[in-house]
Formats: C-alpha cells, structure tokens, sequence
C-alpha cells in the first residue's frame, strides 16, 4: 500500500473515532441535562465554561466552521436543558 493511501487510513479511522467519542459524549451530556437536580446552576456553569472555550478559539483565529460547529453544539445541548425545565 502506497504512503498517500496509508495516511487517508489513518485519518479516516482517526475521524471515526472521534465521531463514536463525540456521540457517546453527547449521550453522557443529555442525560446530564435531563437528569441534573439543579438546571439553573448547569446551565450557568455550562453557559460560562463555554464562552470562555470559545473565547479562547477566537483568539486562536480557528477556522470560522470550526467555531461554527462548537457554537451549534452549545445551542443544541442549551435546548436538551431548556427542554428538561
């Protein structure tokens, strides 16, 4: 197997890894949501946690879809909280 093929392997596998941690983390975060005794303090501690992460991601000049995504997801786990109240 030539190099070049070799390297998209391993990314291939590498971005399937990352893509089966991601959604049983995301199962983890739901269930949080759904099943924390004190909502308010969740989502104000998530609410500050976040804008700090994506502070520092601004300051880094990440790629703009990679802010994008991470923005998206804090809305999306934002309404599993807000759907749970």
């Amino acid at each position: 197997m030539d190099n070049q093929k070799q390297i998209n392997l391993n990314v291939q596998e590498r971005l399937r890894n990352l893509e089966s941690s991601q959604e049983i983390i995301s199962a983890f975060l739901f269930a949080v949501c759904e099943t924390h005794q004190d909502k308010n303090l969740l989502r104000d501690t998530f609410l500050l946690r976040s804008e700090i992460l994506i502070s520092r991601m601004l300051s880094r000049e990440l790629p703009d879809d990679y802010i994008d995504l991470a923005t998206s997801y804090r809305k999306a786990l934002l309404h599993a909280l807000d759907q749970t109240k």
